[in-house]
């Protein structure tokens, strides 16, 4: 299913999870692996805060589709965007 998807985004697990969810939301963990199996036109945005190795594995933080640092240097812009297309 991610293979189709043309944008891949994360979000961090829940600080307060028990093992048992930690454990079920380890299948859905974004690896180098997994980047390596998806066209490489994709864009992977790890949405901060990224914590290596639950949501997001540190391979995958290197990875040539990986946007963590260009999508941190723009967060700024769209947040304000956002406040100015609502008020």
């Amino acid at each position: 299913m991610i293979a189709q998807a043309d944008l891949i985004v994360t979000d961090c697990w829940p600080p307060d999870a028990k093992e048992t969810a930690r454990i079920a939301l380890s299948e859905f963990r974004i690896t180098q692996a997994l980047l390596d199996q998806c066209d490489p036109a994709k864009l992977f945005v790890p949405c901060p805060p990224v914590t290596c190795g639950q949501e997001v594995s540190s391979d995958a933080m290197q990875h040539p589709p990986c946007l963590c640092t260009p999508a941190k240097a723009r967060r700024m812009d769209v947040q304000n965007a956002i406040v100015k297309a609502v008020l």
